[in-house]
C-alpha cells in the first residue's frame, strides 16, 4: 500500500518533471540546431503530415516564411532620447539644448607645449559664465554659454600686461575664482530649470 508521503513525493516528481520538460521545450523550440527530440505522439505527427499533404510547395513556403519585420517593430524597445534640436555640423549641443560656441581658432590650434595658455583662456571663460549666472540669477543658453569674445579679450589683456611666463600663476588665480562661483552657478541653473 502507498502511504501519504510516498504519494506526495511521487506527485512532486511528476510536477517537477513536467515543468522541466516544458522549460526544455520552450528553450529548444526557437533553436532548430539544438532541437530536442519531439515529444509528439505518432498520431499527432501523422495528423500534421496529413494536413500538409494536400498543400503545394508554394503554400508550404508561405507558411514557413516569417513575415517581414519593419524597422519600427524591430526597434520598439529603443529607449534613446530623441534629438529635439539638430545641431549643425561643427556645433556642440549641451543636454539642455544649448549650442556651445566655438573656441577661438588660435586656442583650437595651440601646440601641446602651450596648453597652459588654453587652460587660462578656458578658466577665464568659465569664470565669466559662472559670474554672469550668479549675477543674473538665471540660466538661459546665452548666459550659460556666452561668446568667447569677452574671455579672449581678457586673456589678451592679461598676457600683454603680465607676460607669458606668468600664465600658470594667473591660471591658478582664475581657477580659484571659478571654484568659488561653481556651486552657486550650478544651484542657480537647477533652480532656474525647475529641478
Amino acid at each position: 500500500m502507498i502511504d501519504r508521503n510516498s504519494a506526495l513525493a511521487g506527485a512532486a516528481t511528476v510536477i517537477l518533471a513536467t515543468i522541466i520538460g516544458g522549460a526544455g521545450v520552450l528553450y529548444y523550440g526557437g533553436s532548430p540546431s539544438r532541437a530536442e527530440p519531439s515529444s509528439l505522439t505518432q498520431t499527432e505527427r501523422d495528423s500534421m503530415l496529413a494536413a500538409t499533404n494536400g498543400m503545394s510547395d508554394t503554400q508550404m513556403t508561405e507558411i514557413q516564411m516569417d513575415a517581414p519585420v519593419s524597422r519600427a517593430d524591430r526597434n520598439f524597445m529603443d529607449f534613446t532620447t530623441p534629438d529635439l534640436a539638430e545641431a549643425a555640423p561643427g556645433q556642440n549641443l549641451t543636454r539642455h539644448g544649448c549650442v556651445k560656441p566655438e573656441e577661438p581658432t588660435w586656442a583650437a590650434n595651440v601646440p601641446p607645449e602651450n596648453a597652459q595658455q588654453v587652460l587660462l583662456l578656458k578658466a577665464l571663460y568659465d569664470n565669466f559664465r559662472y559670474e554672469n549666472i550668479v549675477q543674473t540669477n538665471s540660466c538661459p543658453c546665452e548666459v550659460e554659454y556666452p561668446s568667447w569674445d569677452e574671455a579672449d579679450a581678457s586673456y589678451q589683456r592679461l598676457v600683454a600686461s603680465r607676460g607669458l611666463d606668468e600664465i600658470p600663476v594667473m591660471r591658478d588665480e582664475v581657477s580659484r575664482l571659478v571654484r568659488r562661483n561653481l556651486k552657486a552657478s550650478i544651484d542657480t541653473c537647477k533652480a532656474w530649470r525647475g529641478r
